[in-house]
């Protein structure tokens, strides 16, 4: 079952001294720590493409964890950057707590999601819930 799409890319917090640039290179988000999950080969390879070979998540991602709201904590305290679904930070970015950060060349990243169920394997029956749960909260 195909899920909404959602835009994804670069977050930090609001006042970050990133945002006081009118065009921000990657070199420049460089200079500070990114938080990210672990991203997956296809992604690696289309930011190393894009941004070069400083963008490889080896290279570029300084804190992983599969935290999203730990890492949400420590770029909205810090100066730390997030790579990731927008939509994780959906309230934050509605307060006016954290903001898009568009790296030169800025490419727009849109991530694809579905749910999934094995063939003839019946389904939890709290998985309905979990459906609805997903049909609700993924989307922009």
């Amino acid at each position: 079952e195909p899920l909404a799409p959602l835009r994804g890319g670069f977050l930090c917090r609001s006042g970050h001294p990133l945002l006081a640039q009118p065009r921000i290179a990657f070199a420049q988000l460089r200079q500070y720590p990114v938080a990210a999950m672990p991203l997956s080969d296809e992604l690696a390879h289309s930011l190393v493409a894009e941004l070069g070979p400083d963008a490889h998540p080896s290279r570029m991602v300084t804190i992983n964890s599969e935290d999203v709201s730990g890492l949400l904590d420590v770029v909205e305290a810090t100066d730390a950057i997030f790579f990731g679904i927008f939509a994780s930070a959906r309230d934050r970015i509605a307060a006016g707590r954290m903001q898009e950060i568009h790296v030169e060349p800025h490419v727009e990243r849109v991530g694809q999601y579905a749910l999934v169920s094995l063939a003839r394997r019946s389904e939890s029956p709290a998985m309905e819930m979990f459906r609805q749960f997903a049909r609700e909260r993924f989307r922009e």
